[in-house]
């Protein structure tokens, strides 16, 4: 290595987060997607048990197999749920999901903006990649430069907190 590339890693400074923001952490993103499911969670309950009740399928939960026979029928309706409860929310005003507002963390894109309800979509769906490779996209978040997961690259997002001081 020369000197003149020495000096060039030296001077190297990773890209900054848009004004009045820095890049949220690892643990403050994992937290809100913690408080997320488990909202998700309450919410899918809500709407499933009327169908449990209404089938009579209350008694086949005693027997797990058949529990993971009737899960897949239920899967376009969990996740059609949870797209809708990311993608309205993360390009809605608030830029966040309620996990991610508790957390005071919001969703924008690399020049500090609201995300479209298009680009909110790609980076829901994008998690099934995330989540598909052992997790290994989310954990990307605590090594990236600026803590972005697969899903956050593939969608052109950051996941941001207001700065110290800035209101």
């Amino acid at each position: 290595m020369t000197l003149q590339q020495s000096n060039h890693t030296a001077d190297y400074q990773p890209p900054a987060p848009p004004p009045g923001w820095r890049y949220a952490s690892f643990s403050a993103r994992a937290l809100a997607f913690t408080i997320d499911q488990f909202i998700l969670l309450f919410i899918v309950i809500i709407l499933m048990l009327p169908l449990v009740i209404l089938l009579g399928l209350g008694t086949m939960i005693a027997w797990p197999f058949v529990t993971i026979f009737f899960m897949p029928p239920t899967l376009p309706i969990t996740t059609t749920v949870a797209w809708l409860y990311f993608a309205m929310q993360e390009s809605g005003r608030h830029r966040g999901t309620f996990g991610k507002r508790i957390c005071g963390l919001s969703v924008v894109d690399p020049k500090g903006n609201r995300i479209s309800f298009a680009r909110a979509s790609v980076r829901f769906f994008g998690k099934f990649i995330s989540s598909a490779i052992m997790l290994i996209g989310f954990i990307m978040a605590a090594f990236t430069e600026r803590h972005q997961a697969l899903h956050d690259l593939i969608a052109d997002t950051l996941v941001v907190k207001k700065a110290k001081g800035k209101t």
